[in-house]
């Protein structure tokens, strides 16, 4: 079974791959393009503006806001407060819809011993794969990589449990016609009861100078599942990385990622917020990989999207994405 599940990773790794390969080709072949498609929309742009404020009365542009830009702006007010109510029905939704399948799950677990055991089976396969790289990267024992994913597996039941208990306690108290408590407010900390469980146990299994190893590779474990992904794809190009280049190249990431440098936790999804852009320097990631890895391993890193390699596994952004968000907020001001 192993062998047939191992064989269809591979080839969807070598189907992602080759869709990159030529969807890489394709930017290539349309950049110039490209820069050209946006310098006309910039032109476009400048010539609106100007017939804009052709159109506005006298003076209006050195007075202030004008009323006819009061007036054009109303609407899009307004259209960003229904935005915003249908996003919130949306998450109401989404709420509801997470709370029947959770009330859902938990009977049939208690009706059905075979679902249960199932469910469990694979909670417990999960939570052994969850942190196999790090047992694999620092060499711990077969007792110890046991004993953290035992550790795991219980932190899982133990969030099973809390998720099933909330969905309880919210249907029950609205079932009375009680307005419901918050329950991300009582989850927050049952959920902090259970890591910290989580982290006594860990600390046991390790001892204390893994731990402390441990802690980090939590911290850094979005670069580790990027370079995890990239790891698969660079080994079926016959490239494949040593944990030495591995580990190197998860903490040039890090160190080169936003989030980890403002708050000591890697975030690898591209976007901005009101403190920091959440985006990696990727030419400073370039610079440190050209010390440890070749020049075929480099180029394959700087031009293959990771997170579209083996199904795109991983909640992580590539650096093609962060290439994107910050060419967006560089753009010239019109």
């Amino acid at each position: 079974m192993k062998k047939h599940i191992t064989l269809l990773l591979v080839i969807a790794a070598v189907a992602a791959l080759a869709v990159t390969a030529v969807e890489m080709k394709r930017l290539h072949v349309s950049a110039e393009k490209s820069r050209e498609a946006l310098a006309a929309v910039l032109k476009r742009n400048a010539a609106m503006k100007a017939q804009l404020d052709a159109s506005l009365p006298a003076g209006a542009q050195q007075a202030g806001p004008p009323v006819a830009l009061a007036n054009t702006n109303a609407p899009v007010a307004a259209a960003v407060k229904n935005e915003n109510a249908n996003a919130n029905a949306k998450s109401q939704a989404a709420l509801a819809l997470t709370q029947q399948f959770l009330k859902q799950k938990a009977e049939r677990m208690e009706k059905d011993p075979e679902f249960a055991l199932k469910h469990y089976a694979e909670l417990r396969s999960a939570a052994s794969a969850k942190y196999a790289l790090f047992c694999r990267v620092f060499h711990l024992s077969k007792e110890q990589g046991e004993a953290l994913a035992e550790a795991v597996f219980q932190q899982s039941l133990r969030t099973d449990q809390i998720s099933a208990q909330t969905v309880a306690q919210v249907t029950e108290q609205m079932a009375a016609g009680k307005k419901p408590t918050d329950p991300d407010a009582n989850a927050r900390s049952i959920y902090q009861q259970a890591r910290d469980e989580f982290d006594t146990a860990a600390r046991e299994a390790l001892g204390e100078d893994l731990y402390q190893k441990f802690q980090l590779y939590q911290k850094q474990e979005m670069a580790w599942n990027y370079v995890s992904n990239l790891g698969c794809g660079m080994s079926l190009v016959d490239m494949p990385l040593s944990m030495e280049q591995a580990a190197r190249l998860a903490g040039a990431i890090a160190n080169a990622n936003a989030a980890y440098q403002k708050t000591g936790m890697v975030v690898m999804m591209p976007s901005v917020s009101a403190n920091f852009t959440l985006t990696t320097d990727w030419k400073a990631v370039d610079a440190a990989a050209a010390e440890f890895l070749t020049p075929e391993q480099l180029d394959f890193f700087r031009n293959v999207d990771a997170k579209g390699i083996v199904g795109g596994a991983g909640l992580f952004g590539s650096r093609q994405e962060d290439d994107l968000a910050n060419a967006l907020q560089n753009l010239p001001p019109e």
